[in-house]
């Protein structure tokens, strides 16, 4: 963590003594992860799309996808893009 690297700690349990790195880690502000998903939610997206395929979207649902996630003043603007023609601003 001093050199600016991410530290992941995966709890033990207290009582053993090969959990006490780990967990002391995490006291010092490692980021406690239990599987190897939530490191990989840390990863650059470039990365993680390498490591992690996406499952197959085709166009429509995508773009439904991505409005469903706009707010209204986004979305009023997105229904009015389109890619198939130009638009004057």
């Amino acid at each position: 963590m001093e050199f600016g690297r991410e530290v992941y700690g995966v709890p033990g349990n207290a009582t053993q003594l090969l959990s006490f790195g780990p967990n002391q880690l995490i006291r010092q502000g490692a980021k406690l992860v239990t599987s190897w998903k939530g490191v990989s939610e840390e990863l650059p997206t470039p990365v993680r799309s390498q490591l992690l395929p996406v499952e197959a979207v085709n166009s429509e649902e995508r773009a439904k996808l991505l409005r469903e996630s706009l707010v209204p003043a986004e979305r009023t603007l997105y229904d009015l893009l389109t890619a198939d023609e130009t638009r004057h601003i």
